[in-house]
């Protein structure tokens, strides 16, 4: 087996530590699509299954999504168009600072903008509203200090 470095890859046993996932639901999220991990070890029947950094987080992000209910096969789809777009999540890198879900589509925020995570790539949104940043500039031109602001 490959010697992993602090960035990776990483076994099964260290990839289910890290993401929060059974070595079992990762052997099913692998085998039915969902996520195959990036890195391939010795070829042929029992090979092992090397994980990525990127795969790693996507592994935990689809943890938290799996809680919310969404079904195995939107999670392909979405994954799939997520890894085909946006392959350059690294220790220092990510495409976008949220996945967003209504509990049936999956969703990308991407430069304000909310882009579902199907083949078709629909723009679901062309703006994203940020209610914290206008409640801050309001507070600052009323002169609210800022220990009197109400959250």
């Amino acid at each position: 087996m490959r010697k992993s470095s602090k960035y990776g890859p990483f076994d099964i046993n260290r990839t289910s530590h890290l993401c929060g996932l059974t070595c079992p639901m990762l052997d099913y999220l692998a085998r039915s699509g969902v996520l195959v991990p990036s890195h391939l070890g010795r070829p042929g029947r029992g090979r092992d299954r090397l994980y990525s950094f990127g795969d790693i987080v996507l592994l935990r992000t689809l943890a938290e999504i799996l809680k919310g209910g969404i079904s195995v096969k939107k999670l392909r789809e979405a994954f799939r168009t997520l890894i085909t777009d946006h392959p350059e999540i690294t220790p220092t890198s990510v495409p976008a600072r949220y996945l967003v879900t209504d509990g049936v589509h999956i969703f990308l925020r991407n430069d304000g903008s909310l882009e579902e995570l199907t083949p078709r790539r629909q723009l679901a949104f062309a703006f994203v509203v940020k209610l914290e940043k206008l409640r801050n500039g309001l507070s600052s031109d009323l002169k609210i200090p800022a220990k009197r602001r109400v959250a």
